[in-house]
């Protein structure tokens, strides 16, 4: 049903986004008094690397069900489709949610409220448990306030991968790119006067956000496709589109009112680029500490705003007693990050994705059977 090879330098190109936006987080930590480190430029417009998370879910999933453009889902596989991307999301999602809710229990019992009480209700836990909590026009960011994008991903899981799925054999792939291109500049055009500044990255709703960018991804896989999928035969040419990307990418974030209309299209050039597994994105990518990281990323991203808003709660529990040096906090937040991450990676999400594998392909077993039956 499905291809299972990994693209290493994809898997290594996840983890700096991951690392990215958990600078961002940690370095404008409430114990760390302000932007700890880099360029308010670089820190402040972290928010661009959820972007290329979307799109590059998007281009994965075009990998992987590449199948599926040519014929579309029985209702089985659509059944083990959707099972297998809820096994794959929800398992350390709602352990960390939990976490969430443990400790801000136990934060009560001991009488020390843990940041804003009015930010952990029902209503929004029950919210977050489902992943809807995103699909509004505006997002409200309590408990585990990353998993908005969670939220739009399973949204595009639901419903933008199977459309995309179904146009791609109708329309083509040149007037599926146009009406994405069309999509994107009206919603570029829209953010930039409605919110004016770097907001009008971020300003728009959320669905329409990731669903673009999760598009642009799916777009990047059938560009790569009709060049030719061989590993190494577009090396030269990913390695430079890659870096040419980056650059883009750079100057975007820091010059974000004159650049930002090139944004999602330097998103799709750098997966391109590291798609093609050319000999320095395989170099600086495909290492083994990048790829572990990029292995865990999903658990890395979830946990860390655990690590950050118990930073905090420590931080103000220990008061002027103790003097702790930024740079110290920020390594120790992002070590205790990575090994909650490995421990939610080993326990839960690589567990629980196999349970719903071992129960999609008992349904699909049985599909099978069925079928040969009649």
């Amino acid at each position: 049903m499905a291809r299972s090879r990994q693209i290493l330098s994809l898997t290594g190109l996840r983890a700096l986004p991951c690392l990215w936006i958990m600078l961002f987080h940690f370095s404008s930590n409430l114990g760390m008094g302000g932007e700890l480190w880099g360029p308010d430029w670089f820190t402040g417009n972290a928010h661009v690397a959820v972007d290329i998370f979307f799109a590059l879910s998007g281009y994965v999933l075009a990998y992987t069900y590449t199948e599926f453009m040519t014929r579309p889902f029985s209702r089985v596989e659509f059944l083990v489709y959707i099972g297998i991307r809820a096994g794959r999301i929800f398992p350390a999602h709602l352990a960390i949610l939990g976490l969430f809710g443990l400790a801000v229990v136990v934060s009560h019992l001991i009488g020390r409220e843990m940041g804003n009480p009015e930010h952990w209700t029902v209503p929004q836990f029950i919210l977050q448990a489902l992943l809807v909590h995103g699909w509004a026009s505006h997002t409200v960011l309590t408990w585990n306030y990353v998993t908005w994008t969670v939220s739009v991903e399973w949204f595009s899981y639901l419903f933008v991968m199977p459309v995309l799925l179904l146009l791609c054999p109708r329309i083509g792939l040149r007037a599926l790119a146009w009406f994405c291109a069309i999509c994107w500049l009206i919603y570029w055009y829209y953010g930039l006067h409605a919110y004016p500044g770097a907001n009008h990255f971020i300003g728009g709703p959320p669905l329409i956000r990731g669903g673009l960018a999760f598009a642009g991804g799916f777009l990047c896989f059938l560009f790569h496709q009709r060049l030719g999928l061989e590993a190494g035969k577009w090396g030269r040419v990913g390695d430079c589109a890659w870096m040419l990307a980056t650059g883009v990418l750079l100057l975007i974030v820091a010059f974000p009112d004159l650049l930002s209309i090139a944004m999602l299209p330097a998103i799709m050039l750098l997966i391109f680029g590291c798609a093609c597994e050319g000999r320095w994105s395989q170099k600086l990518l495909a290492n083994k500490i990048l790829i572990y990281i990029g292995v865990i990323s999903y658990s890395l991203y979830l946990i860390h705003p655990f690590v950050q808003v118990l930073s905090n709660f420590m931080i103000k529990l220990i008061g002027d007693r103790y003097t702790i040096s930024p740079i110290i906090l920020l390594l120790a937040n992002y070590a205790f990050s990575i090994l909650l991450a490995h421990l939610s990676y080993r326990w839960v999400e690589e567990p629980g994705r196999g349970v719903v594998k071992k129960w999609m392909r008992a349904i699909q077993g049985q599909d099978l059977v069925q079928k040969g039956e009649t």
